[in-house]
């Protein structure tokens, strides 16, 4: 009975421990299949046979050749499309292990597990909309100079050079003092977006809503085919406050409205404002004294919606500037768009982190405002203006790397 028992519990340990072995290389395979997706759909740009060899070298990379293995693993790239003609990629791979204990089974002598993995690259129809203010050229510490040396329009060019002339479709907005519409929306972006920032100046001041609502409309105007499958995106840059929103005044007609931050060292006691032509964002003359605000929860503090009056002892001004811009963003999200921010700086009398966050909702706990009956983007910062490339790569891949199965 000893001997009997003694090779019954042998067998069970051994089942044990060779599951667990088989256990880790399923992991581990699974691991490698992810990562080969990722790098295979992230490389398309450059060719299927050179995104296929990216996805292979990832997977060799990430899995090797464990000593339990009976031979190397050679994992299988396919690559398709959907109804929507996006993109797919389907990598599957099979690892046959050697057994420790149950090889006295003739049965058991190895084991065979699969992983398998898709990503899907969904085509785009995406904006640019990009804060082009007197702050980007402007050395720090007064500005944040991300127009200097050309640190964002590197930032840009290599960012678009993630996505595809064929596939997907792109338009840039520009915003200042006034916002324009750089690049309407198109197949065949870059080329045109690239020319297009060589062109830019010094822009005024930072009307973000008018440039969100730019990138909105542009968006909106693509007609898609019946059942046609995108990724509706706006990428959404800036260095500062939205100070700066655009009304019908009394009076006036359209107009847009600008006034100053209310930071400095020392503190000013009153915030200069200007009216301003929404076509070029020069000086126009108004004697409005009040407009109507729309309101709303401004980084955790909820403004109500009604008439307020125009001077410079309030900060009436530059709080609506950012609820327009606010409004603008909900209403883009509503109709299934999804945002990323992205901010130059962290200096907190400089950028708004909590603003960038709610622009995008993302789900944090520092923003007050996360609706998760919206897409949820996410909000990037670089700390200087040398950091812009690296983050806009990041968001590049948020954007373009999505794990189906």
């Amino acid at each position: 009975m000893f001997v009997f028992f003694m090779m019954v519990l042998i067998l069970f340990v051994g089942l044990g421990v060779d599951l667990g072995f088989v256990y880790i290389t399923k992991a581990n395979l699974s691991k490698a299949v992810d990562a080969a997706c990722l790098a295979g759909v992230k490389n398309l740009p450059s060719g299927t046979q050179n995104a296929t060899d990216v996805a292979s070298s990832i997977f060799t990379a990430n899995y090797g050749r464990p000593s339990r293995d009976t031979a190397a693993v050679v994992p299988h790239i396919v690559w398709g499309k959907d109804a929507s003609n996006n993109t797919i990629l389907d990598v599957d791979a099979t690892a046959t292990v050697n057994t420790f204990f149950l090889r006295v089974l003739p049965l058991w002598r190895t084991m065979s597990v699969k992983a398998s993995g898709e990503s899907t690259r969904m085509n785009v129809v995406m904006s640019l909309v990009l804060d082009w203010s007197g702050s980007m050229f402007t050395a720090p510490p007064t500005g944040s100079g991300g127009a200097l040396n050309g640190n964002l329009t590197k930032a840009v060019d290599a960012f678009i050079d993630n996505f595809d002339d064929d596939l997907d479709r792109a338009a840039m907005a520009t915003f200042g003092s006034f916002a324009q519409l750089n690049v309407p929306m198109q197949y065949n972006f870059k080329t045109p977006i690239k020319n297009a920032e060589l062109d830019l100046t010094n822009l005024g001041r930072t009307f973000s809503d008018g440039g969100l609502s730019i990138g909105y409309q542009q968006i909106q105007n693509v007609a898609l085919n019946p059942g046609e499958k995108v990724l509706r995106v706006i990428v959404f840059f800036t260095d500062g406050f939205a100070n700066t929103f655009q009304d019908n005044f009394s009076g006036c007609g359209v107009l847009n409205l600008g006034q100053s931050d209310p930071f400095g060292n020392p503190p000013p006691t009153s915030w200069d404002y200007s009216f301003m032509k929404p076509s070029n964002g020069s000086g126009a003359s108004c004697s409005a004294t009040k407009f109507y605000s729309v309101g709303g929860d401004l980084a955790g503090v909820i403004y109500n919606a009604g008439t307020v009056t125009i001077n410079d002892n309030n900060q009436n001004i530059w709080r609506e500037g950012q609820l327009r811009a606010l409004a603008t963003a909900n209403l883009a999200r509503s109709t299934n768009i999804l945002i990323y921010s992205i901010g130059l700086g962290n200096d907190p009398t400089k950028i708004n982190q909590t603003f960038l966050k709610q622009i995008a909702n993302e789900n944090d706990p520092s923003n007050p405002t996360f609706n998760s009956s919206q897409p949820a983007g996410e909000a990037a910062f670089a700390p200087t203006a040398d950091d812009l490339e690296a983050v806009f790569q990041e968001i590049a891949t948020k954007i373009l790397l999505r794990l189906t199965k």
